[in-house]
C-alpha cells in the first residue's frame, strides 16, 4: 500500500512537472497571414523551423515545510531532478528543508514576497491567511481518491477555486497541484468510540 501511494505521488509529480516545463518552452512563431482569395490555388510556403531554446538558465530556490528525512521532502528532490532533466538543465531548482531559508510553514508567504521562487506545500498550512477553505484541497476527511480529486480539480472547476483562495487575499502566488495524498481517515479503533 505504501509503495502504491508513492507511485501515485511520483506519477502526479511527473505530470505537474511536465506542465511546468511546457510553460518554459519557447513560443512557436505565428503563421503569416495568407491573404489569398478563395478560388486561387494556395502557394507553397516553406515552413520555418521553431525557434531554438535559449541558452539562458534559471536557478530557483525552493523550500518545503519538511525535514530532509521525511518522504515528502524526498519527493521534492525527485521533482527538482525531473525539472532539471526535462528543461535540459535550463531550470535548476534547489530544494531546501523546512527552516533553511524562512521559518517552517511560512513558505507560501515567502513565495508571495519573492524570497522563494516556489514551494511544494499544503494549503492547510495557510489557513491563517486564506481561511479554512484551504483544507478543501488536502487533508479532507473521507474525501475522494487521488484520481477522483484530479478530475474534479482539472475538469470540475477546482483549479479556479484553488487560485481564487489566494487571489481574494491579494497574494502573489500561482497555485497548482504538486502531489497527491489520500483522503484523511477519521480513525480506526479496536472498540467503538461512544464518548470522550
Amino acid at each position: 500500500m505504501k509503495g502504491r501511494r508513492l507511485f501515485v505521488l511520483l506519477v502526479a509529480v511527473m505530470a505537474i512537472t511536465g506542465l511546468v516545463i511546457a510553460g518554459c518552452a519557447p513560443e512557436e512563431a505565428a503563421p503569416p497571414p495568407s491573404g489569398e482569395d478563395e478560388g486561387q490555388a494556395p502557394e507553397e510556403e516553406e515552413e520555418e523551423a521553431p525557434a531554438a531554446p535559449s541558452d539562458e538558465t534559471f536557478e530557483w530556490r525552493m523550500q518545503m515545510p519538511f525535514p530532509t528525512s521525511f518522504v515528502m521532502y524526498q519527493v521534492g528532490d525527485v521533482f527538482t531532478d525531473f525539472v532539471k532533466d526535462m528543461s535540459g538543465g535550463r531550470l535548476v531548482i534547489t530544494n531546501n528543508a523546512g527552516g533553511a531559508i524562512v521559518d517552517g510553514l511560512k513558505e507560501m508567504r515567502a513565495v508571495h514576497e519573492g524570497v522563494l521562487d516556489c514551494t511544494l506545500t499544503g494549503s492547510h498550512y495557510h489557513t491563517s491567511e486564506i481561511g479554512m477553505t484551504g483544507d478543501l484541497f488536502n487533508l479532507y476527511p473521507a474525501g475522494t481518491a487521488p484520481q477522483e480529486f484530479a478530475v474534479w480539480y482539472y475538469e470540475g472547476g477546482g483549479e479556479a477555486l484553488h487560485q481564487e483562495m489566494y487571489d481574494r487575499k491579494s497574494l502573489n502566488v500561482k497555485s497548482d497541484l504538486g502531489m497527491f495524498t489520500s483522503a484523511e481517515l477519521f480513525g480506526w479503533f479496536a472498540e467503538p468510540v461512544t464518548s470522550m
